[in-house]
């Protein structure tokens, strides 16, 4: 039999390595995509379109993914490249996506996704 106590230290040490492999997940990206350069752009992303800073995102998807999510509610996709290059606001985005069912992340970011599990073999 499980005493409570124990079972929230159980809970909780599964919560702190699932956090502690996310945390290592968007390191790994941030690495992978921008090498860290919050500023970097990068002109003809695998779909021959721009990405743009620290997570490398598309205009149209950061907007998308800030509305979503209400982290910017009153922002206009015409205000979007006022805030690409924000890298705060690029992670606290992608943390949302890493806890969205919706969402794929092996579609958001391919090259780095099958880079990540390559490396976890």
């Amino acid at each position: 039999m499980v005493v409570p106590q124990q079972e929230t230290y159980i809970r909780e040490e599964v919560v702190i390595k699932e956090e502690y492999k996310h945390q290592e997940f968007l390191d790994f990206l941030i690495q992978c995509e921008s090498g860290g350069n919050e500023q970097i752009i990068n002109k003809a992303d695998t779909d021959g379109t721009p990405s743009y800073g620290l997570l490398q995102f598309k205009i149209g998807t950061l907007y998308y993914y800030i509305k979503k999510y209400n982290i910017l509610p009153d922002i206009e996709l015409g205000e979007i490249m006022n805030v690409i290059f924000d890298g705060e606001l690029q992670v606290k985005v992608f943390k949302e996506m890493m806890n969205d069912p919706e969402v794929d992340l092996t579609h958001e970011f391919p090259t780095c996704y099958k880079m990540w599990k390559a490396k976890q073999v």
